[in-house]
């Protein structure tokens, strides 16, 4: 160790060794040999003076040295252990929330943090995150629907000064390519459109309808006639309204062909399969790999492959380029082999149905809610009447109360509207064939009975409903739903659907389409049962029931909110209603409203989502059987706008992607 010559140790030192050396030379000793080891007192003090500054210098070195050594041990190492992540509790807001809260959450919905959002924290306590559903916001203008790549056809076409009918047609198109279990030419579809300019709202109603020659009897021997094969095929209306919608209510700044090619280009180059057409393949294997017009074209594979279709390529190109489209279709040379095919094959269609399908604009349903709310959507055979009565209902009960919150009280009141909206569902039928319409009967009884004061108990909730939710259990719909605001004075919400997945399991050779099997939608009803004539009995040029349910949401001032559709069929219908009631009983944002956990009346009690608070259900479950649910198949979309103009688009999480919309 160096220290200064300076310190009381060296300095005793050096006087010491003076005193020995004038010791030893008084004494007269032969010390030659320690007289050259000792240096005079000069020299020592010469050699303080140079050496000094050098000492000095490597001690503060050292000093410095030490300094820092303790500086890192004990104070940086505190700091880093502040700054490390800890793995037991980790930064995430919702999660260090959770751990810190021991005792139950509200029951209420609150405006900060939904009940949902704090019970999925204590169900996944082990670590994993809850789901959420991913929430966009735009300024200008935004598409929705289940595939991006679709999502982005229809915002260049916004971003081209198209309007949102121009982009909504370009983005159903577009699925219909990629999801050929869902939707397509093969189809239908009803389409809401609104002009806030004018703010005037309608409906083109443009679905499968059966062909002239079907009879009740046809399908009353082999119901499965109806759901498999070309009996089982409706005159398809998806051309037919996309060109209505086109011709009525496009900008006229955007070509026709222009709206069509992105599709064609995107099934040149390729695109990767997505999980909801690999599920629904595997879904129905069996019936794909024994069709001849079905194996070829639709196979297992894996998530991600590159997907191409040239034969839907041709057919896209012919009707993009063609002059007159619906000619081209439905009475001209595709009609020509539609028909062919059809005689071939057993089919029901004619000639006649194709030329004489007519898709109908008219009037939306329009539903003013108690509490100054409106809804809007398509008449009945919809299920949008079904929805509208639901959310009718428990809002007249609770839009005057203050403390409203989700107690059991809430969630009975919410169950006995879900039975007797499924009662009801039950009796939608086409009205042109059944007038008055049932539902809307239902629906305005019930107000009248509220605005007159009438206690009156309604008879259909004491209806077991055990039988219709098995019958309404096998509907195993699937469709497509759009939804799109632009930057102008115009909003769209559009369902599209070929009914059930992969439809009739028969695809037109000639186009690369899959055909609907419409004739699924109809009740076939045994008249040795009764003689009475079911409101959606099978009759030629019939519209058979559909849980096609575009819907719009507007304030008490009349301005839209949002843009509302589903894709499944029993359990959205219901949860279509919830997400509405969300909306504006709670005062949810839009993401909050649809991550909110659900409840379905089943048919001993209901079955639920996580989410809900775990005294609620036990008290629930005092008084009705209640089972969780093992899968979520309850998937809404929403496209909604602020006062301000931003636009919020949501993917519901329940859909499993987290990019369903693009914008701008």
């Amino acid at each position: 160790m160096v220290c200064s010559i300076e310190s009381p140790v060296y300095t005793g030192l050096g006087i010491k060794l003076t005193n020995i050396y004038e010791f030893l030379s008084s004494a007269n000793v032969e010390m030659g040999h320690v007289e050259k080891q000792f240096t005079p007192p000069e020299d020592i003090q010469e050699m303080r003076a140079k050496g000094l500054p050098w000492v000095v210098a490597t001690c503060l070195l050292v000093i410095i040295a030490l300094s820092a050594i303790i500086f890192y041990y004990v104070i940086a190492a505190e700091l880093s252990a502040e700054l490390t992540p800890s793995t037991a509790a980790p930064s995430i807001g919702y999660e260090v929330e959770f751990l810190e809260t021991s005792k139950p959450p509200t029951t209420d919905f609150p405006t900060t943090e939904p009940t949902a959002i704090l019970e999925e924290e204590r169900i996944f306590a082990t670590g994993a995150p809850p789901l959420k559903s991913n929430s966009r916001k735009f300024h200008h203008a935004a598409v929705t629907c289940r595939n991006e790549f679709c999502a982005e056809i229809g915002r260049d076409i916004l971003i081209r000064d198209g309007n949102a009918v121009d982009a909504a047609i370009a983005t159903v198109i577009c699925m219909g390519a990629v999801h050929p279990h869902a939707t397509g030419f093969g189809g239908g579809l009803i389409m809401v459109v609104h002009d806030r300019a004018s703010n005037e709202t309608v409906a083109i109603n443009s679905p499968s309808i059966a062909p002239r020659s079907a009879r009740e009897e046809t399908f009353l021997v082999n119901p499965n006639l109806a759901k498999l094969g070309y009996s089982s095929i409706g005159t398809p209306g998806f051309l037919h309204g996309l060109w209505t919608a086109y011709k009525r209510f496009g900008s006229g700044r955007v070509a026709w062909q222009d709206l069509l090619l992105p599709t064609v280009n995107l099934l040149e180059r390729g695109y990767p399969a997505s999980a909801e057409y690999i599920a629904a393949v595997r879904s129905r294997l069996n019936e794909i790999s024994s069709e001849k017009s079905m194996n070829g074209a639709y196979t297992t594979v894996a998530e991600g492959t590159v997907l191409r279709e040239s034969v839907h390529l041709h057919f896209l190109r012919r009707i993009a380029t063609a002059s007159e489209p619906l000619e081209l279709f439905y009475r001209g040379e595709i009609a020509n082999q539609i028909i062919h095919e059809m005689k071939q094959r057993g089919g029901l269609l004619t000639k006649a149905d194709l030329a004489g399908y007519e898709s109908k604009i008219e009037p939306p349903q329009s539903v003013s809610l108690s509490n100054g709310y409106t809804i809007k959507g398509p008449t009945s055979p919809s299920a949008f009447p079904v929805i509208a009565l639901i959310i009718d209902m428990v809002v007249g009960s609770y839009h005057n109360r203050s403390d409203i919150s989700v107690d059991v009280d809430y969630l009975k009141d919410l169950l006995d509207a879900q039975r007797l909206g499924l009662v009801e569902l039950e009796q939608i039928g086409d009205p042109v064939f059944a007038i008055p319409d049932p539902v809307i009967e239902t629906l305005e009884e019930r107000r009248n009975n509220s605005s007159n004061g009438s206690g009156e108990e309604d008879d259909s909730l004491s209806i077991d409903i055990n039988g219709l939710l098995w019958k309404l259990s096998q509907e195993d719909y699937v469709g497509s739903h759009v939804n799109v605001i632009d930057s102008g004075h115009m909003a769209v919400s559009l369902s599209s659907t070929i009914n059930e997945k992969f439809g009739s399991v028969r695809r037109f050779e000639k186009g690369g389409f899959v055909w609907n099997n419409a004739m699924s939608g109809f009740t076939v009803f045994d008249r040795e049962d009764s003689e009475d004539v079911h409101v959606n009995s099978v009759e030629g040029r019939k519209r058979p029931r559909t849980s096609m349910a575009p819907l719009m949401l507007f304030d008490q001032e009349g301005q839209l909110i949002g843009c509302y559709g589903i894709t499944g069929s029993l359990n959205s219908i219901l949860a279509l209603a919830q997400v509405i009631l969300h909306r504006i009983l709670f005062d949810m944002e839009s993401v909050r409203s649809i991550d909110a956990p659900r409840i379905f009346a089943a048919s001993e009690g209901a079955t639920f989502e996580s989410g809900f608070p775990l005294s609620i259900l036990s008290e629930l479950g005092a008084t009705m059987s209640l089972d969780p649910m093992l899968s979520m198949d309850s998937v809404v979309h929403a496209l909604e706008q602020s006062r301000n103009g931003t636009l919020q688009a949501t993917c519901d999480f329940r859909d499993n992607m987290d990019q369903c919309a693009r914008g701008f």
